[in-house]
């Protein structure tokens, strides 16, 4: 996998902008973004994560089928599921557009929203909120953070024994507000093995384009910039609050806001002598 790596946050800010005013229709640039709070996690799904395997695309449909009456029970949501077979044809066929195949990834993005393990990997279309999300939850012993961009790939061919291949899930997200104020977007990884699909590594090193750059690459950052990014991005209103719209969310918000306020002033008499002060 391709890494970058920015000591500045605002180097960074300048490489982004810089991309959004080429037009070009020859070069494509990344368009899907993941925020991770230390550099050396893996790209993993939530599934791979909690089962350390990489499961039948049937075997989970079939779970997901059996919890379907549970969840609707206790959240009065409704969702009309195809046969679990013309959902795995739709997938051998057309992954990303199968009107098939959309109201599966409309009940697969909600449990995904909501901490069922999921072979499903949210991304969001904005450089900036993947920055938020890597820096907002850094953990204690993390030296750097990492944002993944992953280009769009623009000929994808179907699942086959030949290569893992990522595509994007372009099904409409409904019950799910935060899907739209993260300007999220799915993606799953798929492969077949002997004549079954199953949910793939992002780490497989079949995901590299065919002129041997990276389809998926990472920028790499100093966990030590968390205060500049996050109060820059909090002056561009992404924050908990806008990106989750919660209680807890706004309480979050008004901490950060408070936290990095404070640090900064230490900062700044730290770095004055007496004279400068007085």
């Amino acid at each position: 996998m391709r890494e970058h790596e920015y000591s500045s946050w605002f180097d960074f800010v300048k490489m982004v902008e810089g991309g959004l005013k080429r037009d070009s229709e020859d070069v494509h640039y990344p368009s899907y973004y993941r925020g991770q709070p230390d550099a050396t996690w893996q790209l993993k799904t939530t599934l791979e994560r909690y089962t350390g395997l990489n499961l039948a695309v049937g075997t989970y449909c079939k779970m997901i089928e059996d919890i379907q009456p549970a969840i609707e029970s206790f959240t009065n949501k409704k969702w009309d599921l195809t046969e679990r077979q013309d959902f795995l044809e739709s997938l051998k066929h057309s992954p990303t557009w199968s009107s098939d195949a959309s109201n599966y990834f409309q009940y697969m993005s909600y449990l995904r929203h909501f901490g069922f393990p999921s072979p499903l990997l949210d991304w969001t279309q904005s450089p900036f909120i993947a920055a938020y999300f890597a820096f907002r939850d850094i953990t204690s012993d993390a030296k750097s953070v990492a944002i993944y961009s992953k280009m769009e790939a623009w000929e994808q061919s179907q699942p086959n024994e030949a290569r893992a291949e990522v595509y994007p899930i372009y099904a409409n997200s409904r019950n799910n507000t935060r899907h739209y104020l993260q300007q999220s977007i799915y993606t799953i990884c798929i492969k077949v093995v002997d004549e079954n699909m199953i949910f793939s590594s992002y780490e497989d090193p079949d995901l590299i384009a065919d002129d041997g750059s990276a389809y998926i690459s990472k920028i790499v950052f100093p966990a030590s910039e968390r205060a500049n990014a996050l109060l820059s991005l909090d002056a561009h209103n992404i924050n908990a609050y806008s990106l989750f719209g919660s209680e807890e969310s706004l309480l979050e918000t008004m901490f950060v806001r408070k936290y990095i306020s404070a640090q900064r002033k230490i900062k700044y008499f730290i770095n004055q002598s007496a004279t400068d002060l007085w």
